[in-house]
């Protein structure tokens, strides 16, 4: 799953610790497979903010978080959004916005979550050039942090037919999903989030998702169902080859 976030500065550079939305924000918890946009002077950012500069344990982890840093575009300035996201961000902070949310634009097949506006607008899009694309709004005030946001994406185990053992059902053979212990499926559920973070898109309910099980030497195929729903599957090295040749190539097989 590839998600991309981008925080909205002011929160940073301008937030008290102890605030809801600098709480609610949680960029220290996130996991490390999710990109944090930022710009080139973050240090400068977080050096502006008493709080985090005063704490030598939070700036350190500060500045160890898994960020990306975009350049200043000048196309950035062209920028359209709908809803206009503009008309709740403080006019000094505009341009700064316009950079972030091109740069988030820009990310190619991912999940793009501006976060830390407080707006109660949930999606909206980003025009540029002749491209539109969708991006989240979390809201920091909201009912929820950045970590469950993140984690209400989060593939949930349902297995249908496939087991630990192969099996017949009436005429037809089952397929086995050797990692599925119905009295214990943890390590099932394992391999889930593995392959979940594993796959370098945005996930949807059409998604299948692909991984290796080193456990029982084999490729699994977890197929898609409503509500981040999967159930999975043992697949052979010529299915993974063909249906998720990157899977093949990161497990070395």
């Amino acid at each position: 799953m590839k998600i991309v976030v981008a925080p909205h500065i002011p929160i940073i550079a301008n937030e008290d610790l102890n605030t809801l939305s600098f709480l609610n924000l949680c960029l220290l918890d996130l996991p490390r497979f999710i990109d944090i946009l930022v710009p080139e002077n973050w240090e400068d950012i977080l050096n502006n903010n008493i709080s985090i500069a005063s704490s030598f344990e939070l700036a350190m982890l500060m500045r160890k978080l898994n960020v990306v840093k975009f350049p200043h575009q000048r196309k950035a300035e062209f920028i359209r959004l709908n809803p206009n996201l503009f008309v709740y961000i403080n006019p000094d902070d505009t341009s700064m916005a316009q950079q972030q949310l091109f740069a988030l634009a820009k990310c190619v097949n991912a999940r793009r979550v501006y976060a830390g506006l407080v707006c109660d607008v949930e999606k909206f899009d980003i025009s540029f050039d002749k491209s539109t694309v969708t991006a989240i709004n979390f809201n920091p005030e909201g009912t929820q942090t950045l970590l469950e946001l993140f984690n209400s994406y989060r593939p949930k185990l349902e297995q249908l037919k496939h087991y630990h053992e192969a099996r017949k059902r009436g005429d037809k053979d089952v397929s086995p999903f050797s990692a599925y212990d119905k009295n214990d499926d943890k390590y099932a559920r394992e391999l889930l989030q593995q392959a979940f973070e594993d796959y370098n898109g945005d996930v949807d309910d059409r998604t299948y998702l692909y991984t290796y099980d080193k456990k029982y030497k084999t490729f699994v195929q977890f197929r898609p169902g409503r509500n981040n729903i999967y159930h999975g599957m043992d697949i052979n090295l010529k299915t993974a080859k063909d249906k998720a040749p990157e899977i093949v190539k990161k497990y070395n097989k």
